[in-house]
């Protein structure tokens, strides 16, 4: 009788244990995410220490959309809080309202824990600007149109997406999509992607569980665009970007129409906690 007592106790004991484990990953797996938008449809991605960066090192722009304040972009370049300790910088593709092939080379020579992943026509800028201190330091991504590749860095688990851009005329550029693995949830960004549903669906996005979709905002203000989201992409939470400074007030009130709850980057520095 006591040998069975005492199996029975380290049984349980056992079990307990297993269960403290368990229930302590999935705290640590699930964590606070920070966004902060930076401008157009660059934002900052943070959690437990790491940063990513999505399209947030663009210099002169286009003047119908946000530019990232001068004071701001010179700490994204050099490295000063809030965007130190960067792990990855993302760019969709190489319009000059989402990309500086400049910026991002001085931003890789004063970040040296950082890599710049992205496609062959933003690579192939870069190296133009490039020194041999930052050669290895970036990654050429290039999956075929409509389908995936997966990498990691520190730890930051990325899916790129190819995915067409907007308007017949810009079907040569390379767009790039991106599923952000932080803090135990998913943010999808798909840059300037066209409202195609061919696009998404062999993406497989609507059983990927996004919790956060960072969406131009022609997503959210048309019935093509709101059936792509609804459809294909269902995520948890919207935030809208690519929104024009001029006219953003009505482009707001049409969004909020459809999604009540979204986020609407129009300020630079706007931050918001998933």
């Amino acid at each position: 009788m006591n040998l069975v007592r005492k199996a029975v106790s380290r049984l349980f004991a056992f079990l307990l244990t297993a269960a403290l484990f368990v229930c302590g990953a999935a705290a640590q797996e699930k964590a606070t995410v920070e966004i902060t938008y930076i401008a157009n449809e660059g934002l900052m991605i943070s959690s437990g220490g790491k940063k990513v960066l999505i399209d947030a090192l663009l210099r002169e722009g286009l003047d119908e959309y946000q530019r990232v304040p001068s004071d701001q972009l010179e700490k994204i370049e050099t490295g000063r809080a809030p965007f130190d300790k960067v792990s990855v910088a993302l760019v969709s593709h190489f319009h000059k309202d989402h990309f500086d092939s400049a910026s991002v080379a001085r931003f890789l020579e004063n970040n040296p824990q950082a890599t710049l992943a992205s496609s062959t026509q933003v690579v192939e800028a870069v190296r133009k600007e490039q020194s041999e201190k930052i050669r290895q330091r970036i990654r050429e991504v290039m999956p075929d149109w409509k389908q995936r590749v997966q990498h990691s860095f520190d730890g930051i688990e990325v899916t790129f997406l190819r995915i067409r851009h907007t308007h017949q005329r810009n079907y040569g550029v390379h767009n790039l999509g991106h599923i952000i693995r932080m803090g135990g949830k998913k943010f999808l960004h798909i840059g300037d992607a066209e409202v195609l549903a061919e696009n998404f669906i062999s993406l497989g996005l609507d059983k990927e569980g996004i919790d956060v979709a960072l969406l131009p905002f022609w997503f959210l203000i048309s019935d093509a665009g709101r059936a792509v989201v609804n459809d294909q992409i269902k995520p948890r939470h919207i935030v809208a970007l690519h929104i024009p400074p001029q006219g953003a007030e009505m482009w707001a009130r049409q969004i909020k129409a459809s999604y009540p709850d979204a986020m609407i980057c129009a300020e630079p520095m706007q931050k918001r906690s998933f």
